[in-house]
């Protein structure tokens, strides 16, 4: 499992006192990336250790609000034969993010057809 967009300086161990969870379990299957700054980082970072592990799907987990831009940019990021699976946790954005969030998408899904960023 990839934990992406983690921020400078935690710890493995940090995050498995954190969430009670063995230390060995992030030893053997948890890795962070501390690399992303924003959701098209994120896409590039995990589509960079996709390709290192060489797996052909990948489960995206963010809020149900963000999933369908996350999966455009992790789609745009990662070889076509890869299978993305989102699940979206259930959130209570406000209306204001809600608005921004699909702004977002739209202009980022125009800059992809076009063929900027892609």
């Amino acid at each position: 499992m990839l934990v992406t967009g983690v921020a400078p300086g935690v710890r493995p161990i940090d995050l498995a006192l954190e969430y009670r969870t063995s230390p060995a379990l992030f030893a053997c299957c948890i890795d962070l990336g501390a690399d992303a700054v924003d959701t098209r980082s994120n896409a590039e970072e995990t589509a960079q250790w996709v390709r290192v592990h060489k797996y052909r799907s990948v489960r995206l987990v963010t809020s149900d609000w963000h999933v369908a831009r996350a999966r455009m940019e992790l789609a745009a990021a990662l070889d076509k034969n890869v299978v993305i699976l989102g699940d979206g946790v259930p959130g209570t954005p406000r209306l204001g993010t809600l608005v921004n969030e699909y702004n977002k998408l739209i202009l980022r899904r125009i800059a992809l057809w076009i063929g900027f960023g892609g």
